[in-house]
Order: C-alpha cells, then sequence, then structure tokens
C-alpha cells in the first residue's frame, strides 16, 4: 500500500490483484478497479491487461469496454494487449468478427517479440526465432517450447537430435519436466 501511495504503479497493479481475489486483504473488486483504472490512466499497461481482463472475463462483463482497454494498451507498446485485442476481433466478442483483422493484430505483437502472437498468427518461423533468442538466455519454458517445435518441425525442420539436444540442456539448467 506504501509504495502504491507513493505511485509506484507496479505495486497499485499489484494491490488491486490482492483486492480482486482476496490475497491476504478483504476480497474488493471495487478497490481492485479503481487501482487498476488509476494504474492503466496512468499508462502502466501491465495494469491495462488485467482491467481488460477483467472486462472480458470478471464478473462484470462489458466487450467494449475491454476492446477499448487492450487496443490503448496495444497502441502503446504491450503485445499480451495485442493478443487480447486480436482475440476480440477473432471471437467477434465486443466488435463485429474479423479474423483478417485479429490475425494483423496477432502480427503486430509477433513483430514487438511477443512468440504468442506469432503462434497465433500463425508465423512458426518467427515464433521458433524468438524461443531461441530467449532459450540461449536461459529461459527454460522457452528451450522446452523450442525443443517441441524441432520434435514436431513447426517452424523450424523437424530434428529429433537437435530437440533431444536442447531438452538435455533445459534438463541441466534445472528444469525437471525436460528431463523426462
Amino acid at each position: 500500500r506504501r509504495a502504491c501511495n507513493r505511485r509506484y504503479l507496479p505495486a497499485c497493479s499489484q494491490l488491486a490483484y490482492m483486492y480482486r481475489y482476496g490475497r491476504g486483504v478483504a476480497k474488493n473488486e471495487t478497490k481492485a478497479l479503481s487501482l487498476y483504472r488509476r494504474s492503466c490512466d496512468r499508462r502502466y499497461w501491465q495494469a491495462c491487461q488485467s482491467l481488460g481482463f477483467y472486462y472480458s472475463y470478471g464478473t462484470t462483463k462489458n466487450y467494449s469496454r475491454a476492446l477499448a482497454i487492450y487496443r490503448r494498451a496495444c497502441d502503446g507498446g504491450y503485445p499480451q494487449s495485442c493478443t487480447s485485442l486480436a482475440y476480440m476481433y477473432k471471437m467477434g466478442r465486443g466488435v463485429a468478427a474479423n479474423p483478417a483483422k485479429a490475425r494483423a493484430i496477432y502480427m503486430k505483437a509477433c513483430r514487438d517479440g511477443y512468440v504468442y502472437g506469432c503462434t497465433a498468427a500463425g508465423d512458426y518461423t518467427r515464433a521458433a526465432q524468438l524461443r531461441q533468442s530467449k532459450c540461449d538466455g536461459g529461459d527454460l519454458y522457452a528451450c522446452n517450447s523450442l525443443a517441441y517445435m524441432y520434435k514436431k518441425g513447426r517452424g523450424v525442420a523437424m530434428n529429433i537430435s537437435k530437440a533431444n539436444a536442447i531438452y538435455r540442456r533445459s534438463c541441466n539448467m534445472g528444469n525437471v519436466s525436460a528431463c523426462i
């Protein structure tokens, strides 16, 4: 609370989460929404994503509000919100379904380096490149995903021995799920 009162927006967003789900504080959706809004209004895009998610899936669904919030955060450079916006266009939530527009928005997220945007748009080659970069940086989840892509030939040429080598590397780095 103190950090939020000092306008540290990540703390406000975390406090909003705590109020929304009643984690360590009494559940209070009104306070949660207020904190998310305040942080989003100050361009803390992660809070906008959470606020948009609330309006998309929470107790008070309002797809048109969610759409506007996701659009603002996407335009602000937050690729996770781009994928949420694209999904709304894909499914016709708060807007007429438009798969072509959805794909274009997914591609924007992909160009901004968000792997899910690439896979949702069907650009597995770019997804593999991003996962390779993240795996080289020590991201164990990315290593597992990259190994799976080599195993299945998605975005890269199928190469079981390379997949196994990546799984082994990930296992040696402490990723138990890669040790199977």
